[in-house]
C-alpha cells in the first residue's frame, strides 16, 4: 500500500513526438453534468459559483502528505467504490480520484481546527474510520491495507487537522480562492491570536508596521486625499511625477524590522510622499496638490528606445564596463552588450485577501528619470529588468504568509546605487500571453523606493516586505487590493571567464529543489534554494582555428604551386628539346606538332588552368589572413569593430570575407549552486550549421555531390574547406571548454574523465535540428560528409601551455593526421592530469545525430524524403556504440569505482532502440535526447546547431539544461524554470546580437508545427526576424 509521499524527484520525460511529461501530477476535473446527476456535492457546488472555470490541479510528490487507495461510501446513493485519496501537504484539503493514473478528481474535503477523525466499528471489517466537518461527513474502509494502514491514515489527518490549529496557517487558511469572491466578499477565517493588518493605523507607523497596502480608500472620507482622488476622472499614469529632491529623501523614516516575520517592511517613497503633500495642502488650506502619485508604467525592453535617458547619462560617467548597460545601445558589439556589474533580488508576490492561484503574474523593475529642473514636466523612465511570466500554481510558505516565487532573478547594477535614483516594481497580470508590451497588461500594484534605501535594508540577507499600492483605477483588483512584494538580495558568483571566450551575457535564477514544501519562519530563499547561473560566451576559437587553417592552406597551396610550376616547366622543356630537333626555327616558341602530342597539348592547357586557379586561391587566401588576423589583433587589444569580431552573426552567413568562420559560436555555460554549497557546471557549445552556405545547395550538400560524381574536384575541395574549417572551430571550442571545467571540478569524476580522454579519445556528440526539405537538407549533407571526414581521417589535438591567459589554437598540420596544436593557461594546464604530459595527443572523433523540427520537417515527413537522417543516425550509432564499448573495456580496468558504467550500458540499449525505431510519420525527438543523455555519461563534449544557432537552438539547449538539473540537483519546477529561461535568459541576448532584436524568429505555423518541448513562450515569437 501506499505511503507518505517519498522526497523524489521525477524526471522530466520526453515522448518521441515531444510531448513532456513534466514532473507535476496533472488532476482533471471530472463531468460537471455527470456528477451532478449523481448528486456529487462538489459538482453541486461548482454549479452555484462564478463564472470562472475552476482550473485543472497540478501538483508534485512535495506537496503529498499521503495517499493510497480507499473504499468509500457514496454521498448520495450509499454505495462503495474504490478510489484513490490524496492528502495535501501544501492545503487543508482531502481530495479522492477515480485511480492513481487518471487523476480525475471526483471530490474533496476542507479539513479545519474542528475536523474530527475517528474509527467506526462496522461488524463486516474494523478498518473502517470517519471524517467529520461541519459541511459533511465521509465514511471510508481501509481494509485492503489492514489495520495499520488504516491508523496511518489517521494518524496522517490528525496532523493536517493539528496543523491547522497552529499559528502558521495552510495557503488557504486565511484566503480562499478567487473562484470563491463574489462582488468582493471575502469569507476567509483569521488566525487565533493573528493580527489584522489592515486596521491598522498609517499614522503609527513608528510603532508598528504599516498596512499591507495603504490603500487609498482607507484614508479618511474628509482627508484632502479623497476629496481629490473623487474628481479625477481618467488618470494619466504618465502626465504627473514627483521630483524627490535631497531633502525629502532626509525626512524618509527608517525601514521597521518584524521579527514575528524574520523580515524587514520597507517604505514606499510615493506613501511618504503622499503624507509629506497632504500635510502642505491641510496648512495651506487648498486641495490643489493633494491628488495621490500616479504609478509610472515603464516600456517594455523589446522596445530599443536610443532617446538619452538616466541610465545613459550614467553610464558615460562610469568606468567603459558600465557604459553598455541594458538594450538601449545601438552597437551590437559584445562589450556594449554584456551586462555590468550588479546585485541581485528574488522576488516573491503574495496577496491577503486571495489566493493568487492561476493568474500569470510579472514584476518589473524601472528607474524612474527624475529631472529636478523640470519637476513639473513629464517624466521619463527606462525599464531595468524584469521577471518571467510566473504562471505556477506553487506556493512558499514565507513568515507566516504563503507567497508565490519568481525564478528569474531582478538585477540592480551598482552605478544606479545613488542617492538620487529612485527605482519602482510594476506587478502585472499577464492578461496578453501573445505580447511584452506592458500596455497589454494589467498593473495590480507598484512600490517606489529609493536605490540607496534598497541595497541599505536588503545587504544584511533580511527579505523586504513591499506593500503594494493599489490606487483602484490604474490598477485592477483581481488579486485584491492587498498584495504584497518579499525581496530578498541574493549573493550570487562572479562570472565564470572561459579561456577561450568573451562572456557578453549572463542571467540568474534561484530555484526551489527542496522535496517537502515546509520553510522555516525566516523565509529566506538565498540559503534554502539553488542558484542558477547562465552564461554565454563567443569563442575566439572561431577566429583563432580559422586563423590557423587558413594559413595551413595557404602552405599546402604554395607547395601545390610549387609542384605545378615544375611539371610545367618540364613539359615546356621537353617540348623545346623536341621542336628543335626537327626545326630549329620552332625551337623558339612551345608547340605540339604532331597528332599523338595532342593528348599533352590538352594536359599541358589544363595545368597551365590549374596553376591560374591555384594563384587566384593564393589571392583570396592572403585576403583572408589579413581580416582574421586583424580582427584577432582587435580581440588581443580588448576592443571591437562596430558588429563583433569573434562572432559571426546570422546575418552574415552569406558574406565572402568570413565564410570560412563557423556561424554564431558560443558557449552556453549553465552552473548551479545547491544549498549545501555543492557546485555543479554544464557547457553546450551552440553554433549554426556548419555549410557553405555561399556556395549555394541548388544541387545539394557535399554527401549528394559525392555521390552524384559531377561537380569539380576543386570546387568540392573548396566546399569541403570551408565545412572542415567551420567544424575545427566548433570542435575545438568544445575541447577547451571540457578540459576547462574538467580541470576547475573538484569531483572525483571529472579526473578520471580526464583521464580517460587520452585512452579513448574525446567525443564530440553534434545535435541537429536541420530538416530534411529545401536549403537545410543540402546543409545537413554538407555537416554529415565533415563528420564524417573527422572519423576517417585521424584528427588529434596537442595540448600545451600558453605564455599569456587566453587558450588559443596555435597551428594546424597535416600530414598521416591532422593535429590542431592548442595552447592552454598555464593556471588549467598545471590542472590536468600527468598523463597529458606525458602523451600530450587526445584522437578526436564525432558523431551527428539529427532531427528536424519545424514546418519544413512536418512536409518532409508527409510526402518528402527522410532517408538522409535515417542514415546518418544509423552510422552516427555505430560510431557511438564502438567508442562505448572501447569506454567500458577501458573503465572497467582502470577507472571502475568513479565512472557510472552500469548506467553507461543502459542508456546505449536505449539509444539503440531509439534509432532503431525511427519512422517517417514522427519526429523521434528522443533519437536526440537520448543520445545527447549518453554522450555526457562518457564524458563527450555537447554542441546543438540548426540553420542559424539561435531560435531552434535555443529551445534545445534550455531543455536539455532543464533535465541535467531536474537529475542532478532535483530541481521541482523544471519545465517553469525552462520557459524562464527561454523567456528572459541569455538566449534572448543571442538573438539580439545576431539579428539587432530579441525576438525568436518563428511565425505562428512553424509554432504549431514545433514539438511541445520545443516550443518557446508566446510572447518571445515573432515572424518579423532574419535567421
Amino acid at each position: 500500500m501506499a505511503a507518505p509521499a517519498k522526497a523524489t524527484t521525477p524526471r522530466l520525460h520526453v515522448t518521441d513526438s515531444g510531448k513532456i511529461q513534466d514532473q507535476y501530477y496533472h488532476a482533471q476535473a471530472s463531468s460537471r453534468a455527470m456528477g451532478l446527476l449523481m448528486r456529487r456535492s462538489m459538482d453541486h457546488r461548482r454549479s452555484k459559483q462564478s463564472k470562472h472555470k475552476r482550473a485543472d490541479d497540478r501538483f508534485t510528490d512535495a506537496e503529498i502528505a499521503f495517499a493510497g487507495n480507499l473504499t468509500k461510501q457514496g454521498s448520495f446513493w450509499r454505495t462503495w467504490r474504490k478510489r484513490y485519496f490524496i492528502l495535501r501537504r501544501d492545503r487543508p484539503m482531502l481530495c479522492y480520484y477515480t485511480s492513481s493514473k487518471e487523476l480525475t478528481k471526483l471530490g474533496e474535503m476542507t479539513l479545519d481546527a474542528t475536523t474530527v477523525v475517528e474509527t467506526v466499528e462496522a461488524s463486516s471489517s474494523s478498518c473502517f474510520f470517519s471524517i467529520k466537518t461541519k459541511q459533511r461527513k465521509l465514511i471510508v474502509n481501509a481494509s485492503e491495507g489492514g489495520n495499520e494502514y488504516m491508523h496511518a491514515w489517521i494518524d496522517a489527518l490528525h496532523a493536517a487537522v493539528a496543523s491547522c490549529r497552529t499559528s502558521v496557517p495552510f495557503a488557504f487558511k486565511n484566503a480562499v480562492p478567487i473562484s470563491d469572491h463574489e462582488n468582493g466578499y471575502v469569507r476567509g477565517r483569521k488566525s487565533s491570536g493573528a493580527t489584522e493588518l489592515g486596521k491598522l493605523s498609517v499614522d503609527a507607523m513608528d510603532d508598528a508596521p504599516p498596512p499591507i497596502v495603504p490603500a487609498i480608500h482607507e484614508v479618511a472620507p474628509g482627508s484632502p486625499v479623497s476629496a481629490t482622488a473623487d474628481t479625477i476622472t481618467s488618470p494619466d499614469y504618465r502626465a504627473s511625477v514627483p521630483c524627490f529632491a535631497p531633502d525629502f529623501f532626509l525626512k524618509t523614516k527608517s525601514t521597521v524590522r518584524d521579527d514575528s516575520l524574520g523580515m524587514r517592511r520597507a517604505h514606499s517613497l510615493n506613501d511618504l510622499f503622499l503624507k509629506t503633500r497632504v500635510a502642505r495642502t491641510s496648512d495651506s488650506g487648498s486641495h490643489d496638490n493633494g491628488k495621490p502619485v500616479p504609478t509610472i508604467v515603464a516600456g517594455s525592453w523589446t522596445d530599443r528606445n536610443h532617446s538619452p535617458s538616466l541610465l545613459s547619462r550614467t553610464a558615460k560617467t562610469e568606468r567603459p564596463a558600465y557604459h553598455g548597460f541594458g538594450l538601449n545601445s545601438k552597437s551590437l558589439s559584445l562589450v556594449n552588450v554584456r551586462p555590468p556589474d550588479a546585485l541581485h533580488f528574488a522576488v516573491s508576490f503574495g496577496s491577503i485577501e486571495k489566493v493568487p492561484h492561476s493568474v500569470p503574474l510579472l514584476v518589473v523593475l524601472s528607474v524612474l528619470n527624475w529631472d529636478h529642473e523640470h519637476a513639473q514636466k513629464k517624466q521619463a523612465v527606462t525599464e531595468v529588468a524584469r521577471t518571467e511570466v510566473e504562471c505556477t500554481n506553487h506556493l512558499r510558505l514565507c513568515g507566516d504568509r504563503f507567497v508565490r516565487d519568481f525564478q528569474a532573478l531582478l538585477s540592480v547594477p551598482h552605478f544606479l546605487v545613488e542617492p538620487s535614483v529612485v527605482l519602482q516594481l510594476d506587478v502585472y497580470s499577464a492578461t496578453n500571453a501573445v505580447t511584452e508590451s506592458l500596455k497589454h497588461h494589467k498593473l495590480l500594484g507598484y512600490f517606489t523606493i529609493a536605490a540607496v534605501d534598497l541595497i541599505a535594508d536588503s545587504d544584511d540577507g533580511t527579505p523586504l516586505v513591499m506593500d503594494l499600492r493599489h490606487d483602484g483605477r490604474s490598477t485592477t483588483d483581481i488579486l485584491g487590493s492587498r498584495n504584497f512584494l518579499v525581496l530578498e538580495q541574493v549573493a550570487t558568483s562572479p562570472v565564470y571567464e572561459l579561456a577561450h571566450g568573451y562572456t557578453f551575457a549572463t542571467h540568474q535564477y534561484l530555484v526551489d529543489t527542496s522535496a517537502t514544501v515546509e520553510a522555516d519562519k525566516a523565509g529566506t530563499r538565498g540559503a534554502s534554494n539553488t542558484l542558477v547561473t547562465e552564461e554565454m560566451s563567443a569563442s575566439y576559437c572561431s577566429l583563432t582555428v580559422v586563423l590557423a587553417f587558413v594559413q595551413m592552406l595557404q602552405a599546402r597551396n604554395t607547395r601545390r604551386t610549387a609542384e605545378t610550376r615544375a611539371t610545367l616547366r618540364d613539359m615546356e622543356e621537353r617540348d623545346l628539346k623536341k621542336a628543335s630537333m626537327t626545326s630549329p626555327l620552332a625551337a623558339g616558341a612551345v608547340s605540339f606538332a604532331d597528332d599523338d602530342d595532342a593528348l599533352q597539348y590538352d594536359s599541358y592547357v589544363s595545368i597551365r588552368s590549374h596553376l591560374t586557379y591555384l594563384d587566384g586561391l593564393k589571392t583570396t587566401y592572403d585576403a583572408m589572413e589579413r581580416r582574421y588576423r586583424a580582427l584577432a589583433l582587435m580581440v588581443d587589444d580588448g576592443a571591437e569593430h562596430g558588429i563583433t569580431s569573434c562572432l559571426k552573426r546570422s546575418t552574415m552567413k552569406k558574406d565572402p570575407t568570413v565564410e570560412f568562420m563557423p556561424t554564431n559560436l558560443v558557449c552556453h555555460l549553465l552552473r548551479a549552486q545547491t544549498p549545501s554549497h555543492e557546485s555543479h557546471a554544464w557547457a553546450t557549445i551552440t553554433h549554426g550549421c556548419a555549410a557553405a552556405h555561399l556556395l549555394g545547395f541548388k544541387d545539394g550538400g557535399l554527401r549528394r555531390l559525392l555521390q552524384n560524381g559531377a561537380a569539380d574536384p576543386a570546387k568540392l575541395e573548396y566546399r569541403r574547406d570551408i565545412v572542415t574549417c567551420q567544424l575545427l572551430a566548433i570542435v575545438t571550442a568544445t575541447f577547451v571548454s571540457y578540459l576547462q571545467l574538467a580541470a576547475d571540478d573538484a569531483h572525483d569524476g571529472a579526473a578520471a574523465r580526464l583521464r580517460m580522454l587520452v585512452a579513448v579519445g574525446f567525443l564530440v556528440d553534434i545535435e541537429s535540428l536541420l530538416s530534411t526539405a529545401g536549403n537545410e537538407k543540402g546543409m545537413l549533407e554538407d555537416m554529415a560528409e565533415g563528420v564524417k571526414w573527422i572519423n576517417d581521417t585521424p584528427v588529434c589535438f596537442e595540448v600545451a601551455p600558453a605564455a599569456g591567459g587566453a587558450a588559443r589554437c596555435v597551428s594546424i598540420e597535416t600530414g598521416i593526421a591532422t593535429v590542431l596544436r592548442v595552447a592552454l593557461p598555464t593556471s588549467t594546464f598545471a590542472k590536468l592530469p600527468l598523463v597529458f604530459q606525458r602523451q600530450p595527443r587526445v584522437r578526436l572523433r564525432a558523431v551527428l545525430f539529427t532531427q528536424g523540427i519545424n514546418e519544413m520537417q512536418s512536409v518532409a515527413n508527409t510526402v518528402g524524403d527522410t532517408s538522409v537522417q535515417e542514415e546518418i543516425n544509423v552510422e552516427s550509432l555505430a560510431i557511438l556504440a564502438t567508442y562505448v564499448e572501447q569506454y567500458l573495456a577501458v573503465g572497467a580496468r582502470d577507472e571502475a569505482a568513479l565512472l557510472p558504467l552500469t548506467e553507461i550500458r543502459a542508456n546505449l540499449a536505449t539509444v539503440v532502440a531509439a534509432v532503431e525505431s525511427q519512422k517517417k510519420s514522427l519526429k523521434n525527438i528522443n533519437v536526440l535526447v537520448d543520445s545527447s543523455y549518453l554522450c555526457r555519461l562518457v564524458g563527450a563534449g555537447r554542441t546543438t546547431c540548426c540553420k542559424s544557432g539561435k531560435d531552434r537552438t535555443a529551445m534545445s539547449v534550455t531543455l536539455e539544461f532543464t533535465r541535467l538539473l531536474v537529475d542532478s540537483v532535483g530541481v521541482k519546477q523544471g519545465m517553469c524554470l525552462c520557459q524562464a529561461m527561454r523567456e528572459r535568459g541569455v538566449r534572448r541576448t543571442n538573438v539580439l546580437v545576431n539579428t539587432g532584436k530579441t525576438m525568436y524568429a518563428f511565425n505562428t505555423l512553424q509554432l504549431k508545427c514545433l514539438p511541445a518541448c520545443y516550443k518557446p513562450p508566446p510572447a518571445t515569437a515573432n515572424a518579423n526576424v532574419a535567421s
